[in-house]
């Protein structure tokens, strides 16, 4: 008898945790750490931050910008974005387009010093190269009839930001491979030009990665899905498979 007014209190308190959990379920909050790589997440991430926020004013956003691969579960983040051929790993990954690495310069630039049909003929040109691609030199590509083909190429120019060759790229020296994120606009414009059309770059895509083996909180995968919805439309999306 003495324990009977208790349990009035206790499904009180479980009626409490359950509205908890539905609140964080309708509107989740708290902190999410997340790691970019710098050119991308400055062009293209930081836009579409402003409409998350205001959609969801109860979660804090921060974002680690970084061309190097931030260890996921060493650096306490909650999620990257990788642009790369992700190799297999422990990490959980959501492929959310994919990214054409295209070769290109300007037209005066090729008027001057010829259009490569192959990939034999970039030997006799400059490249500006960036170094954290994972493309590496020798340069590889890829036909549908000719194969696979390799070149070592000349690189007056070495940065570890893709962004940081564009300068150069637009004035005419030299030639690079380059993400779509970073150059549709300049080709469309006829400012740049695709260099070798015929002949392709290993492809790439746009993943988040998130750590293994954790429950996902809400307000991650909010997140997450906002990301979906906005990159796999993206202008410069590759949606073939």
């Amino acid at each position: 008898r003495p324990a009977a007014p208790r349990a009035p209190r206790t499904a009180a308190e479980g009626n409490a945790a359950e509205a908890e959990i539905t609140a964080q379920a309708t509107s989740p909050r708290g902190l999410v750490r997340m790691a970019v790589p710098m050119s991308f997440g400055i062009a293209h991430l930081s836009p579409v931050l402003p409409e998350f926020m205001r959609r969801y004013p109860d979660i804090a956003l921060e974002v680690d910008f970084d061309d190097g691969l931030a260890g996921l579960v060493g650096g306490g983040f909650d999620l990257a974005l990788r642009i790369s051929a992700l190799a297999d790993s422990s990490l959980l990954a959501r492929r959310l387009c994919g990214v054409r690495v295209l070769l290109v310069a300007t037209p005066e630039y090729l008027d001057a010093r010829g259009r490569p049909r192959h990939p034999r003929e970039l030997a006799d040109h400059s490249a500006l190269f960036y170094t954290l691609s994972g493309f590496g030199n020798p340069w590889r590509y890829q036909h549908l009839r000719h194969g696979d083909f390799s070149i070592s190429v000349q690189a007056p120019l070495r940065v570890n930001n893709a962004e940081a060759i564009n300068p150069a790229l637009l004035a005419g020296q030299g030639l690079a491979l380059q993400p779509e994120f970073l150059v549709w606009r300049e080709i469309k414009a006829g400012k740049l030009e695709v260099v070798m059309p015929d002949w392709s770059s290993p492809p790439i895509g746009l993943h988040v990665v998130t750590p293994p083996g954790r429950v996902r909180p809400a307000r991650v995968q909010v997140l997450i899905d906002h990301l979906v919805r906005k990159f796999e439309k993206a202008p410069w999306a590759d949606r073939s498979e």
